[in-house]
């Protein structure tokens, strides 16, 4: 009975060391890497890191798009991404085993924002007038909007302008994205008022003399008494000058009278009798009303005038040029105050 005991014993402990023994020459299976860490969307120029969780012992590889990488270290890359598109990060983790464990990753590498679409709107407005304005740009960017390089606070592809600056000037948009602006658009705007006319008062200038006539308003059209269509023009003759301006925001006309001095002969017989008192010059001419009278400087500047009246006041000192327009003809006198 004993031997028997033994026997069983024996083999039961051969049984064991034979189960240990085959335990001993399993190989283990391969552990598996963690899943990729890194961003799946950047932008270009961007410099990003992507790695695995590896046991030790295991050995990595990257590819960038099918091209294998230099590493800084087994389980971590750096990459700066210098393309826009769609790119695939793969990993093979060898961990004893020929057959590489594989994993990959989708990135999506985004570049600045595209140039916007062109500006849609009126390039010739009037002051003080709404416009609309707009533009297009994908989904993912906002609008920047300046007028002469002023930012606007709007962000969207239309806007409603009011201009409040007569003159030249650029409407400009840009579109911004998570990786930065674009290029801009542009759009010049010629911003327009009522037009205003004043030609100044009527007067006289002396022979040889030039006087130039200014209608003034930016952009606009102009005719003139004398055919011109230019803002601005040189009168030589005595004539009533006129002009008539027109722009898209409205119109307005002036004129004036220009007496040209041809000359005074002092020499010559005259009808008119005066006299000067404290800078007052008391006048008359017989058989003549006096239907009005005109004072000038040296400069051909009006200094006074006077209807149905025989007295003037000469004002400041200096030689004085007198212009009588009676019932009959007018007169043209010096006088020194």
């Amino acid at each position: 009975m004993l031997r028997n005991v033994l026997i069983l014993i024996c083999v039961i402990n051969s049984l064991s060391l034979l189960a240990m023994a085959e335990t001993d020459t399993i190989a283990p299976p391969p552990p598996v890497p963690v899943f990729i860490n890194g961003p799946d969307s950047v932008c270009v120029y961007d410099s990003s890191i992507y790695s695995a969780n590896l046991p030790i012992g295991c050995s990595a590889r990257w590819y960038i798009d099918d091209v294998l990488q230099v590493n800084d270290t087994l389980f971590e890359i750096e990459i700066v991404w210098d393309t826009a598109g769609d790119h695939i990060v793969l990993l093979q983790a060898y961990c004893d085993s020929a057959n590489p464990v594989l994993d990959s990753m989708s990135v999506l590498v985004k570049d600045v924002a595209q140039q916007p679409s062109p500006i849609v709107g009126n390039n010739a407005v009037c002051v003080f007038d709404a416009e609309i304005y707009s533009t297009m740009i994908n989904d993912d960017e906002i609008c920047n909007w300046y007028i002469n390089d002023s930012a606007l606070s709007d962000t969207v592809n239309e806007i409603s302008i009011d201009w409040n600056s007569v003159g030249a000037q650029i409407l400009m948009v840009n579109a911004e994205n998570q990786c930065g602006p674009g290029d801009s658009v542009s759009l010049g705007v010629s911003a327009m008022s009522p037009p205003e006319v004043f030609l100044g008062n009527d007067t006289t200038i002396f022979e040889n003399d030039t006087l130039v006539l200014d209608a003034q308003n930016y952009n606009s059209f102009y005719q003139w008494s004398t055919g011109d269509t230019i803002p601005a023009i040189k009168v030589f003759n005595s004539g009533i000058y006129w002009v008539y301006v027109d722009n898209l925001c409205g119109f307005s006309s002036d004129s004036i009278t220009v007496d040209v001095v041809v000359g005074v002969d002092e020499n010559s017989k005259s009808p008119i009798r005066y006299y000067l008192r404290n800078s007052t010059v008391y006048i008359d001419i017989p058989e003549e009303d006096i239907l009005k009278i005109q004072v000038f400087d040296i400069n051909g500047k009006l200094e006074f005038e006077g209807f149905n009246n025989n007295k003037i006041s000469l004002g400041s000192k200096g030689l004085k040029l007198v212009r009588l327009q009676t019932s009959k003809k007018v007169y043209i006198i010096k006088l020194i105050n």
